[in-house]
């Protein structure tokens, strides 16, 4: 029987926040810089020497989008029901990104090494109880609530709130080493102990039992997306798993570190928050403006306050979809922020496996369908504008006509040796004018 292997880890817990405000990055670091918290000065990672590692090699406009950083407590941990066993130290950071986004993240250091079923038992949020008496989950909620009520009372833009969001969470192990000791390569996709990494990725407590080929093939593509040997990353929907040999932990390495894998997927992980809270808040405008389109066809709206109307319906859309583009922005050109091919992947595959793509494919078709429904109501009026002004055409006509025959019957009176008959001649271009003037006055209140 193959004795089990052991790891000593560090879990990244990653939860998220909508602030429900809107600000620059700019704005942001003003408050937060007259604010109780403590701003770390860039992006980092610490490995399990102590070493911190920054993050380098982003463009120059990346710092519109790189978070805001700062720590908010360090406690003792352990385990519920194991606490002899899994225990260790929890840093809970907060990082606040420029569309509204808040994202806590708690960096559990295992002091044990563990077995792959006890770490999923560990990451189970509830089950781990802090030094301070509450659970891991409570105690994220009850720190997110703070900062979301300070920035609330500081910053006026604020969102409107179509339903509660969403809360996700996520999780990324860093393996740092194993016992027996097992070279990373032999947890590489055809490695003889891939179970183990793809036991992590999904936290499943089957995780012995799994078909690798079989998950691949029916449940979701893995790939190890480190383009160098001796390495693993591995990014899923469950959770992702990390295995980094001793050059990936170099502070002083030049660029492609773990944290450009750590930052890429959380960037990743933020887009694809951001994605399915505009999906949920158009699906909500999306019925408020089918009501209102339905609203306009059954009312008896005159034809400019129709037109009003349907401008103001497809104002609404225009500045949704405005919103929808600035939080959306690196998904299309992450340029913007990334210098490095290896970071953009990483983001991407975060954004795919995380159904982000599937989300931006909804959100962009209801959008199509709600301006389609804008245009056929632009059409509808149209055609309506179209017969009104063909009926003033028609009326025009008639009043011409009612004139030239005016003009016709004055003739009668036309006497060649007396000139004119006025009284007879008068009387009826009198009338005709008369006629012609209702006319007209109808026709201008009907118009």
């Amino acid at each position: 029987m193959e004795n089990e292997i052991l790891f000593k880890t560090t879990l990244l817990f990653w939860r998220l926040y909508e602030t429900y405000l809107s600000y620059s990055n700019d704005e942001m670091l003003k408050v937060l810089q007259k604010s109780k918290y403590k701003l770390y000065d860039k992006y980092f990672f610490v490995n399990n020497k102590g070493e911190k590692i920054p993050l380098k090699w982003i463009a120059t406009t990346g710092k519109f989008f790189v978070p805001h950083c700062f720590e908010l407590e360090v406690l003792e941990f352990k385990c519920r029901d194991h606490e002899s066993e899994i225990y260790g130290k929890i840093q809970i950071d907060c990082h606040i990104f420029p569309e509204g986004v808040l994202l806590l993240q708690s960096k559990l250091d295992f002091e044990n090494f563990n077995s792959v079923n006890q770490l999923i038992t560990a990451s189970i949020p509830t089950n781990i109880i802090l030094s301070n008496g509450k659970d891991m989950a409570q105690e994220l909620d009850d720190l997110a609530d703070d900062i979301i009520n300070y920035l609330q009372s500081k910053i006026n833009r604020k969102k409107k709130i179509l339903g509660e969001k969403p809360k996700p969470w996520h999780h990324n192990w860093v393996w740092w080493e194993s016992k027996p000791k097992v070279p990373i390569n032999e947890f590489d996709i055809n490695g003889k102990h891939f179970k183990y990494a793809l036991g992590m990725c999904t936290r499943s407590d089957k995780w012995n039992v799994l078909n690798p080929e079989n998950y691949v093939t029916i449940i979701e593509d893995i790939f190890n997306l480190s383009p160098y040997s001796g390495n693993c990353v591995y990014l899923t929907h469950p959770g992702n798993c990390i295995i980094p040999s001793k050059d990936f932990l170099d502070p002083k390495s030049i660029k492609n570190t773990i944290v450009d894998v750590i930052f890429a997927a959380e960037i990743g992980n933020v887009q694809r928050y951001l994605i399915l809270n505009h999906l949920q808040d158009i699906n909500f405008k999306s019925l408020e403006i089918q009501e209102l389109l339905y609203k306009y066809s059954q009312d008896k709206l005159k034809t400019k306050e129709l037109i009003n109307k349907l401008e103001e319906t497809e104002q609404m859309l225009n500045e949704i979809v405005l919103e929808i583009n600035r939080n959306l922005q690196i998904t299309r050109t992450p340029r913007l922020i990334f210098t490095s091919v290896f970071k953009t992947k990483l983001m991407k595959q975060m954004i795919h496996v995380l159904h982000g793509d599937l989300f931006l494919n909804s959100l962009e078709l209801i959008i199509d369908k709600m301006k389609d429904a804008i245009d056929r109501q632009r059409n509808i009026i149209t055609m309506k504008v179209n017969a009104e002004e063909n009926s003033f055409l028609r009326n025009l006509q008639i009043v011409f006509i009612i004139g030239l025959i005016a003009q016709m019957v004055t003739l009668f009176y036309i006497d060649t040796t007396t000139g004119f008959n006025l009284e007879g001649g008068a009387f009826f271009i009198v009338i005709s004018i008369i006629l012609s003037i209702l006319i007209l006055y109808v026709l201008r209140r009907f118009k």
